[in-house]
């Protein structure tokens, strides 16, 4: 999960604190799965079991979380390959500039910059206030599923006018 969220190199200051949770995880089961091949006897077994049960009285939900972020690691690193891919059409293109084409590259940035500001809203998000209550499962992956939808519908759009620029204006 850490591999995911970090290998879109997005260095997004959110996602440490995910990453940190992720590693405390990953250190807490590989140390439980070190502890529990010691495990010769039932009297071993049940100590360890009740251990085990102490050591994780909250649940852990730093995988939800881990999935959300490497989701929004992933739309993050789209957004800055679709910037670095406006920012070569723009020596292509015709100077003076058509007017429908203005009008269309005025329109990249605003929407660039509505998803730009769904992304860091769903970042704020990705660990709610209120992670204990018990039915954050259903309400949290439902509300996430929608936000992530939205945003890429909005990049599919996104994608589509920078396509229609670089195909119809842009001059080689």
């Amino acid at each position: 999960m850490a591999d995911l969220i970090t290998g879109h190199n997005t260095n997004y200051p959110v996602f440490q604190t995910i990453l940190t949770r992720l590693g405390n995880a990953i250190t807490f089961y590989a140390s439980s799965s070190t502890k529990s091949q010691t495990i010769a006897t039932p009297e071993d077994l049940k100590v360890f079991s009740e251990q085990y049960n102490l050591d994780t009285i909250v649940p852990d939900r730093s995988f939800y979380y881990g999935q959300v972020a490497a989701k929004l690691a992933q739309l993050i690193r789209f957004q800055l390959d679709a910037n670095r891919i406006l920012e070569s059409i723009y020596p292509k293109l015709p100077d003076p500039q058509p007017i429908q084409l203005k009008a269309r590259l005025e329109g990249i940035p605003l929407l660039a910059e509505e998803i730009n500001q769904k992304i860091a809203t769903e970042a704020a998000l990705i660990i709610p206030q209120y992670e204990e209550a018990p039915i954050f499962a259903d309400q949290y992956f439902t509300r996430v599923m929608e936000s992530l939808a939205d945003i890429r519908a909005r990049q599919s759009a996104l994608v589509d006018q920078l396509v229609d620029i670089d195909v119809n204006y842009a001059q080689f």
